[in-house]
């Protein structure tokens, strides 16, 4: 008797699960946010050298930069189709009569853990739109001079990048966007521009206000809304990450507030207890919780269906 057949299936299919005009349109609303961005980081006139509450503009240029590169990798990512290979070497006789079944099996769980999980961050897109939209529009307001309006603007952009962290994009609503190395832009982009927000509302605010020194209510409601925000980002640290990062700009940006700056020192202290409560159960969730196939190579599981006789 011969050899069995070798049955080898390798074709490869150009794949774009995001339509490009939306991620073009992303881009230029990207582009048009980065420029409003820079021109209020660099100009002397845009933030009067008297205001109250001044952020340490270093950090906030760090984290400018870091968006704009990670939004512009991550539409990149989006926009340019991934090839995918739809079967692989298979060499058995029991197969011989199951090798198109085998094949369509290979396809599915492709679109199951890869194509799927960038498919649905095309549900970020709009938020991620109307988010620089809302930070372009600040910009403007600003130099203009218009400082209420422009407060509505971080405003509107605080809500809605918020309301995708939260409710849009939560693991109870998309298993698949849950954070790995398919998502992490997406996480990075959502919640770094939620605490880009707060940084420049901090801005404003200082800008608008006229009594330099704070009331006890008013810091401790200010630190409520940042522990709660750590809190309800968790297990995922990345939201209590960039809210710590907040707290060290806002901290050492202030000037002359001592009161301010002790009571986000405080407030960072706390944000770390929750940032090391959220990460030692990282380990626990990702064994307990998350499935199979999204920590397994699929080509490696396939081969261990194929020698466990599923197939």
């Amino acid at each position: 008797m011969g050899s069995p057949p070798d049955y080898q299936c390798h074709p490869v299919i150009p794949l774009r699960p995001v339509g490009l005009g939306l991620v073009v349109l992303a881009g230029w609303t990207l582009l048009l946010s980065i420029m409003g961005q820079a021109y209020v980081l660099f100009s002397s006139s845009a933030v009067a050298s008297d205001a109250l509450y001044i952020n340490s503009w270093d950090m906030v240029g760090i984290l400018v930069a870091v968006l704009s590169i990670v939004g512009a990798s991550w539409l990149m990512t989006l926009a340019l189709p991934r090839p995918i290979r739809l079967g692989a070497e298979m060499r058995s006789p029991m197969l011989d009569s199951l090798a198109s079944e085998k094949r369509v099996a290979m396809v599915e769980l492709r679109e199951d853990t890869d194509t799927n999980a960038r498919a649905a961050q095309a549900t970020y897109i709009p938020y991620f739109i109307a988010g620089n939209v809302c930070v372009g529009t600040w910009s403007l307001l600003l130099i203009a001079g218009c400082h209420v309006a422009s407060q509505l603007a971080l405003l509107a952009n605080l809500i809605i990048q918020n309301y995708a962290i939260f409710i849009a994009l939560h693991n109870w609503r998309h298993p698949e966007l849950r954070m790995s190395k398919a998502t992490w832009r997406m996480h990075v982009l959502s919640k770094g521009n939620a605490a880009l927000a707060v940084l420049f509302l901090w801005t404003n605010s200082g800008i608008l206000e006229t009594l330099a020194s704070p009331t006890l209510p008013e810091m401790m409601n200010n630190g409520t809304i940042f522990i709660l925000m750590a809190v309800g980002g968790g297990p995922d640290p990345t939201l209590g990450l960039f809210l710590l990062y907040d707290l060290i700009a806002l901290a050492y940006g202030t000037g002359a507030v001592q009161e301010w700056q002790v009571a986000f020192q405080y407030t960072s202290l706390v944000v770390v207890f929750v940032l090391a409560w959220d990460i030692s159960n990282i380990t626990i969730l990702s064994s307990e919780t998350v499935p199979t196939e999204t920590r397994k190579d699929v080509g490696v599981q396939y081969l261990d269906y194929i020698r466990l006789g599923v197939f």
